[in-house]
């Protein structure tokens, strides 16, 4: 009897000490959960952040975009109410020159005429140079424009990259933590920063 006593104190301590480690794995774990669930909701609001930087800086070039389309479209309306007076005016020299090249051939000998004539065909050549100019102005404007579509094409798919890593993140985090992460808040939570 007392040897059986003995064994069943022998059996109670170690089962005491298999409880207290037990308890002891248990404190270590809560904290190691602990530690991981506040470095996962800090990783979350990072994310968060950068996408609504991301969301602002986008709808910022949108609006600068936005804003170089009405400059050049106004451009372009300007430019074609000028290509229609340099070709009339360009008509209307053509006629002088036409007339001034006439005039000389009956009168090769008046020196006034064709110092007229050589200044409107001056006039003439300055005409031409100021339209290729403006066509260089307008080709340059074009090329930008272009260029701000291009930037504006890639800060999209970045932010949908960034969207669709943060939904595969909260995804994650449901598999990993189900127990202490709720679906439903996570999402009000995205949500609402993203229509922030």
């Amino acid at each position: 009897l007392d040897r059986r006593l003995a064994e069943a104190q022998n059996e109670g301590g170690a089962a005491k000490s298999k409880a207290t480690l037990l308890e002891r794995r248990l404190a270590e774990g809560e904290q190691a959960h602990s530690v991981v669930e506040s470095r996962l909701r800090q990783r979350v609001r990072d994310l968060q952040a950068e996408l609504r930087g991301r969301s602002e800086e986008l709808h910022r070039r949108g609006v600068l975009l936005r804003h170089r389309d009405e400059e050049i479209a106004e451009l372009n309306g300007q430019l074609v109410e000028l290509h229609g007076l340099f070709d009339a005016v360009d008509a209307q020299l053509q006629a002088e020159c036409r007339r001034v090249e006439e005039l000389r051939e009956s009168a090769a000998a008046c020196v006034p005429q064709a110092q007229d004539a050589e200044q409107l065909r001056g006039m003439l050549e300055q005409a031409h140079g100021l339209l290729a100019q403006l066509r260089d102005a307008l080709e340059a404007e074009r090329k930008e424009r272009v260029q701000l579509a291009g930037m504006l094409d890639e800060e999209r798919q970045r932010t949908s990259t960034l969207l669709e890593v943060l939904r595969r993140f909260k995804e994650r985090l449901r598999e990993i933590a189900p127990q202490w992460l709720s679906p439903e808040s996570v999402e009000d939570d995205v949500s609402a920063h993203l229509v922030a």
